[in-house]
């Protein structure tokens, strides 16, 4: 059985061929990426491991009025993903709020009830939802799936997850719902193998940095806190999102700049975080760290600050700290984002190796640190295939490796 999972984000698409062979052992017989999905330097890059891992990259002309239509398209069209029989389907899909826990069956009825939490998620949302039902009427003789990045939340306390507003509004759904929920999963399931099962139980913090970033606290295997809530721009300012914010701010640049309610989303997703702290230089960190821009190296302290200032209140969430996971885009390759962080926890008496850390090891903490410090390369689409085997098997296991 051939397994497609397809995972967009707010900048990607991502995707991958699992073959599911005798006792859940999985087979990646193919993976590829579009990235830079909304510039017109998109590229579409695919890994065969049927041809001795051969690695082929196309430049791609995207249609700007339906970029992720469009990208899909030339997914579908190429002979490198052609010669593969799909017979199973999973989505990853941002937003499920209170009603979906865990991997779904989809159809029409499901698309419709998702499409509520469009306004939510924008930058995702529409775009999950779109590419599920393209991939329906592509393959309309196999089953398709949804897994949610907001699953893996559902277990923090309500104390984490209401706003001090009038309880009427909690009750119609304005609460925290968490996202980065299946990095989250894939992480924590990995972590009894990753360290001692004992600490892997403890209180551990992983900072998923990247386009998208969060914080998030487990305890005991489970989500207990993190820092995005009732949509995918709070927290942690990110590539274009603004993190954090002020509540009368929204409201003020409406009514100063007369500004309508589609500009101001436009600035909240689209205009701010490290593209506006660096005053559009970039969102993309790889670049504010090669440019010599004073902006930009403010974006980059700016950011880093406020990853450590999470960590801090969500260990005090989750009662204390006995390690940190970096992962993500960010989180697994910039040295330098993780050594200002880390700088910036010492209080905590949390060092950080620079030889290991500069080398991008597995541990970068000190010998002699009581907290463990680990990079972890995330793996959302083994996550969601997980999903999909404990469904079909009614049994809960470890998350299977490539």
């Amino acid at each position: 059985m051939n397994i497609l999972v397809v995972n967009a984000g707010s900048s990607s698409i991502k995707f991958k061929v699992f073959q599911n062979i005798a006792k859940h052992r999985l087979n990646l017989r193919l993976e590829g990426q579009i990235s830079q999905i909304h510039s017109k330097k998109a590229q579409l890059f695919i890994k065969n491991n049927l041809n001795n891992s051969v690695n082929t990259v196309y430049d791609l002309k995207l249609d700007a009025s339906n970029v992720y239509a469009s990208a899909i398209q030339q997914i579908c069209q190429n002979p490198v993903f052609t010669q593969y029989e799909i017979n199973v389907v999973i989505n990853r899909v941002v937003h499920g709020g209170d009603e979906y826990k865990d991997i779904v069956l989809l159809h029409a009825r499901t698309l419709k009830a998702l499409s509520k939490f469009n306004e939510l998620a924008p930058l995702h949302q529409p775009f999950n939802l779109q590419i599920a039902e393209y991939f329906m009427q592509l393959y309309p003789k196999v089953k398709h799936y949804a897994c949610f990045d907001t699953a893996f939340h559902q277990t923090m306390p309500l104390i984490n997850r209401v706003y001090a507003i009038p309880w009427q509004y909690e009750a119609d759904g304005v609460k925290r719902y968490g996202f980065h929920g299946l990095s989250y999963q894939y992480i924590n399931s990995r972590l009894p193998v990753l360290v001692d099962t004992k600490i892997a139980k403890g209180r551990w913090i992983i900072a998923h940095l990247g386009s998208g970033s969060s914080v998030c606290g487990i305890k005991n295997n489970k989500s207990v806190a993190t820092s995005m809530g009732f949509s995918a721009a709070e927290g942690l300012p990110m590539a274009t999102r603004c993190g954090e914010l002020d509540p009368a701010i929204p409201l003020y640049l409406k009514d100063k700049y007369k500004l309508t309610e589609a500009e101001l989303n436009e600035v909240i997703y689209n205009k701010s975080g490290l593209l506006g702290l660096s005053n559009n230089i970039s969102g993309n960190m790889v670049e504010l760290v090669k440019s010599k821009n004073p902006q930009a190296k403010f974006a980059i302290e700016y950011f880093s600050l406020q990853v450590a200032s999470y960590i801090s209140k969500i260990a005090t969430q989750i009662g204390g700290l006995d390690g940190i996971i970096f992962t993500g885009g960010i989180g697994e390759n910039s040295a330098q984002v993780r050594s200002l962080v880390i700088t910036r926890l010492k209080w905590l008496g949390i060092h950080l190796s620079k030889k290991a850390n500069n080398k991008n090891k597995f541990k970068i903490h000190k010998k002699d640190c009581p907290t463990k410090v680990l990079i972890v390369v995330t793996n959302e689409e083994l996550a969601m295939v997980h999903q999909l085997l404990e469904r079909t098997s009614g049994k809960k296991q470890l998350c299977p490796k490539e």
